[in-house]
């Protein structure tokens, strides 16, 4: 029976150990994703970021070519707004 005893006691202290282990593996894994995760974000909005220099640089590009030519500066519709046309336009 101490035998038994023994045996069962070491197998509880392995499980509990091996609970810890898969708790800090578990933790670790969470802070790497929550790390990359900022790393992705990070990374789309300075992509944003940089395409939103670029469209403003073609913009003024636009406009200043128009101004050189003498015409009337190009002025895109507002983004994002669509109108709906009827057919009959009072």
């Amino acid at each position: 029976m101490h035998d038994l005893t023994d045996w069962l006691a070491t197998l509880w202290a392995v499980v509990w150990a091996l609970k810890w282990v898969f708790l800090a593996v578990v933790v670790c894994l969470l802070i790497v994703a929550a790390v990359e995760e900022g790393a992705r974000r990070r990374e789309r909005r300075r992509i944003r970021r940089s395409n939103q220099l670029h469209e403003a640089a073609a913009r003024r590009a636009v406009q200043r070519r128009a101004a050189q030519e003498g015409r009337p500066p190009y002025t895109p519709p507002a983004r994002g707004r669509r109108t709906k046309r009827t057919a009959v336009q009072a």
